[in-house]
């Protein structure tokens, strides 16, 4: 009996099955309507509401911007929210009574504190269950993106709102860094054609996982770059979610500081992965259009690590040409700080035009007329063979790279010689003048310090914009030094086969050198240094005595007006120029004193008739305080004998003894 009944509930389950197929059928066909207090129809309705959620999030084939702008609509996601779980926190949704008894302040901030407690609990129990199975629960991540929308009429809601979204975005951000894999994912769009193919449970279980991950990633994106746009203006912003609640200008800074410390983040910890393009931009308009200095700040410190960390130089790529055409569309009216971000990027290889060297096709089909099919085939084979010989020795990465960083740098000069070839004679405004000139130290600074790596191609004109830059008194001694640097910097490169006078250069420095006293800053005597190696150290057989001479005087008079780590470096400089030119001597034997009578303010130092004169200066710097400068000059004044102080550079000198000048005399 037992069997038969067994057997006939089997029969009935089977029965109802096929009764549900056949009712399903002709419900789609519109043959049948169904009540609605029927279980079948209450499933159904959820079934739509479910699609309906998930449809939200599944817009990939719309059009982008109206994407956007229906899901950073906080009304249109209100429905789709946790509702249990924000119930417990805030409470159902009441309009505000000023009559209320919860309107006291003591009441409003014993309940902002219980409901970030609350919040507290909640975010953490959801991190928690995503971060311990993330293919399991990937879905309860829409919830914890989700509650950056909520927003309730309550002034305990309103105290909290900033510390809550805080929460939220830093939780959320903790959970994506652990859960990004360590590849970039295939969109699916490019998958299409593998849908089709069968394929095993495990890669389609994957594959899904992988899909919702980067759906997920780009709506947190999407969450924090409307946290980011709330410091704009109200016109130009897309959402006005945060307008509603945070009319303060400070609130609101608050909060695009947490959005922006989020999407640097993504981007310095996880630069390979799917929407590295909008966090890019997003970035980059900041540092280039942003008002606030704290974010722009922000901003173009996060350009600067990404820049130092990148190996690849794809995402320095990326960053530098957003970066290049946020300047050129702000007609350059940009802070310095973003043209000095390109300082931290490390080029130190490209490839110049005519270096590649290209295969003879004639020859190559000579060769295969030549050869047999065997030989073709194993010929075909051979090569492969190479290739992947390469990829396992890292040439094919290398090649990549240095195609990057030439990229790159064409990207940063394109956007210099914009700026250097800016016309200031048709501008009549002093700030945008003002802000010109302060834009020019950065790129100056890009130019030296890329300025081997440039093409020959771009030498005369590269030279002939700097002299009209020096000559048209535009520039302070820094940028000065720079541009000086530059030109020396390309003509004992490449450039030494050009045929251009160096010698209204020289004159520049000499002039220039006056300059530098107590109020220098300690960058520019650095560049001084640097231009002074370059110029007459390195080139000893380029440059005449009378030049050498005059150099080496105008120094010693400006050691007399300089701080302690300045007149050491100074006097270390006077001794490598010495022992470079051994006839630099008569400036300290007073037997041998040239003719005529020296003219020290005389601009070309050919005409300075400096071996008429003699280093008296050596004799006051023998009486200072202090007892470094002391045995140096002594060392100078006794023909650099004692080979034990020349150790160390100038600039090590002086980097070394900068701390010495805060302190009282030694």
């Amino acid at each position: 009996m037992a069997k038969r009944m067994k057997a006939n509930k089997r029969k009935q389950q089977k029965s109802v099955k096929v009764e549900n197929k056949k009712l399903n059928r002709l419900v789609k066909r519109g043959k049948v309507k169904l009540k609605s207090s029927s279980p079948y129809v209450k499933s159904r309705k959820s079934e739509k509401r479910q699609q309906k959620f998930n449809s939200h999030f599944n817009r990939n084939e719309r059009d982008e911007s109206n994407a956007v702008d229906e899901q950073i609509q906080a009304e249109d996601v209100m429905d789709m929210l946790p509702k249990r779980e924000l119930m417990k926190i805030w409470g159902p949704k009441r309009k505000w009574d000023e009559n209320d008894d919860d309107a006291s302040d003591a009441d409003t901030l014993s309940k902002r504190e219980q409901q970030v407690q609350k919040m507290k609990e909640s975010v953490g129990n959801l991190a928690t269950t995503i971060i311990n199975h993330p293919e399991k629960n990937i879905k309860r991540l829409k919830e914890l993106i989700l509650l950056l929308d909520f927003k309730a009429d309550s002034n305990a809601f309103k105290l909290s709102f900033i510390t809550i979204q805080r929460l939220i975005a830093f939780a959320t951000l903790e959970v994506f860094k652990d859960i990004i894999p360590n590849y970039r994912v295939v969109e699916s769009e490019k998958r299409g054609k593998d849908d089709k193919r069968k394929l095993k449970k495990e890669t389609k279980l994957l594959w899904d996982y992988e899909r919702t991950l980067v759906q997920l990633y780009k709506l947190y994106i999407r969450r924090l770059e409307r946290m980011v746009e709330c410091i704009r203006k109200k016109s130009s912003a897309k959402s006005n979610f945060y307008f509603e609640i945070v009319p303060n200008r400070k609130a609101l800074i608050k909060i695009a500081t947490v959005g922006l410390k989020c999407l640097s983040e993504l981007l310095l910890t996880h630069p390979h992965f799917n929407h590295r393009n909008t966090i890019i931009a997003s970035i980059v308009s900041l540092a280039v259009c942003t008002k606030s200095e704290e974010i722009s700040d922000l901003a173009c410190e996060t350009l600067s690590k990404l820049y130092k960390q990148d190996k690849a130089g794809d995402v320095s790529l990326e960053a530098v040409k957003a970066t290049a055409k946020a300047i050129k569309s702000s007609a350059f009216n940009v802070d310095p700080k973003v043209l000095r971000t390109f300082l931290s990027l490390k080029i130190k290889e490209i490839k110049k035009k005519g270096a590649e060297t290209r295969k003879d096709m004639k020859l190559v089909r000579g060769k295969l007329e030549k050869m047999s099919r065997k030989e073709r085939k194993r010929n075909k084979e051979m090569h492969k063979l190479e290739n992947q010989l390469l990829e396992t020795e890292a040439t094919e990465n290398q090649k990549k790279k240095i195609e990057y960083h030439t990229e790159i740098l064409n990207q940063i000069f394109y956007t210099y010689f914009r700026i250097l070839k800016f016309n200031l004679a048709n501008v009549d405004d002093e700030t945008i003048k003002a802000k010109f000139k302060l834009a020019l130290t950065p790129v100056l600074e890009g130019l030296s310090k890329f300025a081997h790596l440039i093409n020959i191609e771009f030498f005369d004109n590269i030279i002939a914009v700097l002299h009209g830059l020096m000559k048209e008194d535009l520039l302070d001694s820094h940028q000065s030094f720079h541009c000086l640097k530059t030109v020396f910097i390309i003509l004992t490169g490449e450039g030494s086969a050009l045929n251009i006078d160096p010698q209204r250069f020289y004159t520049m420095l000499y002039n220039h050198i006056t300059f530098v006293s107590f109020e220098t800053e300690e960058e520019t005597i650095v560049t001084m240094f640097e231009c002074v190696d370059s110029m007459i150290v390195k080139r000893r057989k380029q440059i005449s005595l009378k030049r050498v001479l005059a150099f080496i005087k105008r120094l010693a008079t400006v050691a007399l007006n300089n701080k302690r780590s300045t007149s050491l470096a100074i006097l270390s400089l006077i001794a490598r120029i010495m022992q470079n030119h051994k006839q630099s001597d008569i400036l300290i034997d007073t037997d041998k004193c040239g003719n005529g009578v020296y003219l020290p303010e005389a601009e070309d130092p050919e005409f300075s008739n400096a071996n008429a004169s003699t280093l008296w200066e050596l004799h006051l710097l023998r009486n200072h305080y202090q007892k470094s400068i002391r045995n140096y000059s002594a060392y100078i004044m006794n023909g650099l004998k004692n080979n034990s102080l020349v150790n160390k550079t100038p600039i090590e000198i002086f980097d070394s003894l900068k701390s010495i000048d805060l302190l009282p005399n030694l």
